[in-house]
């Protein structure tokens, strides 16, 4: 049996620097960039995920500075303690307790809870 070197499909080693032929997709690749084509249209894809430092700026100005309605609520607790008349709701304490302790419960268990 006779094997014919003309007939035999090139393989390409990609552990090898191997010069790109025509029907290869690195030669496609760098005929394209060399025709003017975008790497889009010839099937490369290109993720960018950056934040400019102004947006971080922007964000970290935003979360320093508590909204308005914050700001209305704590004056008015920061009144009622100067005051002498703030009052703890027993009832609503006990209730976040027991809610925060079930959602504790929940978790450990692998359940998912309901928001």
């Amino acid at each position: 049996m006779k094997i014919d070197n003309e007939r035999m499909i090139p393989t390409l080693n990609p552990y090898k620097n191997e010069p790109a032929g025509r029907g290869s997709e690195a030669g496609r690749n760098s005929e394209a960039a060399q025709n003017g084509e975008s790497a889009r249209r010839i099937g490369s894809d290109r993720v960018n995920i950056s934040i400019s430092k102004e947006d971080i700026a922007r964000l970290e100005q935003s979360a320093s500075q508590p909204s308005d309605e914050r700001s209305r609520k704590i004056s008015a607790l920061k009144e009622q303690i100067s005051n002498g008349t703030y009052r703890v709701d027993a009832e609503a304490v006990a209730k976040k307790i027991v809610e925060k302790m079930q959602e504790s419960r929940s978790a450990s268990q692998g359940e998912v809870t309901p928001e």
